[in-house]
């Protein structure tokens, strides 16, 4: 049987999402204010001033873009979002290092745009790495840090509940694998069932329902 795979999405990682988005909203509001008054041609910091303007609406359309995305389900190759806001704040520690400074103080301001510039380029595909499986001889569910597998000959029986999937083998229960945190769980859990029936094995209680 070919091996295919259902994305899965977490509940943690889209709440820590949204906070940052409205995080960023507010810098970007901070920073298009602050840079007005210097948006004259002759003022000392004109350019950077027009960096600073760029940057800001360049985060305000991202986060259009990540909400019109979100809201047809789709999913960019990239973090837009993360992007801008590395641009933003690459913008803004350009402003903060002007004059002399020790380069401690260079690398510290300029580490946090290159991490959040980076999250945005491969964040997406490490988001990616949650997935429950169909692996040919095995089931599979991945979380950010955590990889489950069992051999489909070992379940006899499984059990979705609200917090958990619960496979029983032989002898008992087998694995108690938590998927509260799926954000996806109506379609996680229409996939696992018709994977678990395709394979013949029972939902727990099932039997029982059937007879009685």
């Amino acid at each position: 049987m070919a091996e295919d795979f259902l994305p899965l999405r977490s509940r943690r990682a889209e709440r820590k999402a949204r906070s940052q988005k409205y995080q960023h909203l507010a810098g970007a509001v901070i920073l298009l204010f602050s840079a007005v008054p210097d948006l004259k041609p002759g003022k000392p910091h004109f350019i950077l001033a027009c960096c600073e303007v760029a940057a800001a609406v360049g985060l305000m359309a991202a986060v259009a873009i990540e909400r019109k995305h979100a809201q047809h389900g789709h999913q960019s190759s990239v973090g837009w979002l993360e992007i801008a806001g590395g641009v933003m704040l690459t913008v803004e520690a350009v402003e903060k290092t002007r004059g002399p400074h020790h380069v401690s103080f260079v690398i510290l301001q300029f580490l946090l745009p290159l991490v959040m510039l980076l999250f945005g380029v491969f964040g997406v595909k490490l988001g990616n790495f949650r997935t429950v499986a169909d692996l040919g001889e095995h089931f599979g569910l991945r979380t950010r840090f955590r990889r489950h597998r069992v051999a489909w000959s070992e379940v006899r029986a499984y059990r979705i509940t609200p917090r958990f999937l619960e496979l029983e083998g032989e002898n008992g229960p087998l694995r108690r694998i938590k998927i509260s945190d799926i954000a996806n769980r109506t379609e996680a859990d229409t996939w696992m069932r018709e994977r678990f029936q395709a394979r013949g094995i029972p939902e727990a209680g099932q039997d029982a329902t059937a007879s009685s």
